[in-house]
């Protein structure tokens, strides 16, 4: 799935320059009538992702769009959107950052309050006119069931889980995404850019390499390993050498990092690498495991070391454990119903490390340590447990 938007971007206003295509934009001026030609173009894109096996995730406009076009324009936008493209194999999301004023905003809360209301109506629209039953999300700030006034009118949850916060919380936003109801599949939509620039206390730092595969691995095992969204600076807003997008209207860079280069940071192949892993194993059956306080608090006790997510198969087939430190950490391998295959996997290289070709007895204690830093200098591994019918 590719994330992309239909034309009233982020950053900017309508018809701001750094908006305009060769032929133009997506309404006319003065939003007097939508302009067929650009999505002409937008056309050419949208099939070139689909004839590569991606599903494009189609992000009608920001969410700030709304008051500007008002409720009967972003309706025909809408109406518009899913007459042209209905018909192919994609998502749609509302809009992005949906309950996020325009940047200048004066009435943070109250406009905030005022998206989230008209955006339900729009969105209860949407699915009045989906004739093929597209799926229908919302790139959201934080929680997508925050966007809405009725949560139950999307079909899963995407969550912003932030670009600085650490593994440990994405593992949280991850699980509490998984415990809400109504019950939904729980994606991250937006989580650490790889090398975005961040404004930290006053200093400027960047998102890593293993920032950003930490997020990933912390957030997929505690949500139910239904999906995640890698993102990168400088792809994200297709910077050009010649052309980067700039600042915000507040202020603030991201940074300028073009897409040519962005394209090839390693963060991707590692994630790449992840999701080849993840395909050779029952993934679509793996759930958090609930990792209760008592026992979590024994294990960082005796051991010095907890996995900060994890997730298992029902029948106890499969237990995947990510783990951040290279201290033993310990299982009751009676929670397993057969003796279980041990591999540690590299989340740096894909390497896959077998310890041992024999499985270990589901009775008893075991203490687990990695082998040591991984292909990166880091010490992130993945703990992987199976049975021998799973290789």
């Amino acid at each position: 799935m590719v994330q992309l938007v239909a034309g009233l971007y982020p950053h900017m206003l309508a018809f701001d320059t750094r908006g305009e295509s060769e032929h133009g934009f997506p309404w006319l001026e003065e939003f007097s009538s939508i302009n067929p030609p650009f999505f002409d173009e937008a056309d050419e894109r949208i099939m070139h992702l689909i004839s590569q096996g991606l599903v494009p995730c189609i992000l009608g406009c920001w969410g700030y769009y709304l008051p500007i076009l008002g409720i009967k324009r972003m309706k025909l936008h809408w109406r518009y959107i899913m007459a042209r493209w209905g018909a192919l194999p994609v998502i749609w999301a509302t809009s992005g950052e949906q309950t996020m004023p325009w940047y200048l905003a004066k009435n943070m809360d109250s406009d905030s309050q005022l998206l989230k209301r008209e955006w339900t109506k729009v969105t209860r629209y949407i699915n009045g006119i989906n004739s093929f039953d597209r799926i229908v999300t919302a790139h959201p700030q934080e929680s997508v069931r925050k966007s809405v006034d009725e949560p139950s009118l999307l079909n899963f949850e995407m969550q912003q889980t932030n670009h600085e916060k650490s593994a440990k919380q994405h593992a949280a936003v991850a699980l509490s995404g998984w415990k809400a109801k109504p019950t939904m599949p729980v994606i991250s939509g937006e989580a650490r850019y790889e090398h975005l620039e961040l404004l930290v206390d006053k200093v400027v730092t960047k998102v890593t390499t293993a920032d950003t595969r930490q997020a990933f691995w912390s957030h997929l095992l505690n949500s139910g390993c239904a999906g995640h969204t890698y993102g990168a600076n400088g792809l994200w807003q297709v910077n050009l050498p010649d052309k980067p997008i700039g600042d915000t209207p507040n202020g603030y860079s991201w940074g300028n990092i073009t897409w040519q280069e962005a394209m090839h940071l390693p963060g991707s192949s590692q994630l790449s690498e992840a999701k080849e892993m993840l395909g050779n194993l029952p993934w679509h059956l793996l759930e958090p495991m609930m990792i209760n306080k008592k026992w979590q608090h024994e294990v960082t006790n005796l051991f010095k070391q907890a996995p900060v997510a994890a997730a298992s198969t029902k029948d106890s087939s499969l237990a995947i454990y990510y783990l951040i430190g290279l201290k033993p950490f310990i299982l009751n391998m009676s929670q397993f119903e057969q003796p279980m295959l041990v591999e540690w996997f590299d989340p740096s290289s894909g390497e896959v490390i077998v310890t041992s070709e024999e499985s270990i007895n589901n009775a008893g204690n075991k203490a687990f340590t990695p082998v040591s830093e991984n292909a990166d200098g880091d010490e992130d591994w993945v703990l992987v447990l199976k049975q021998k019918q799973l290789i």
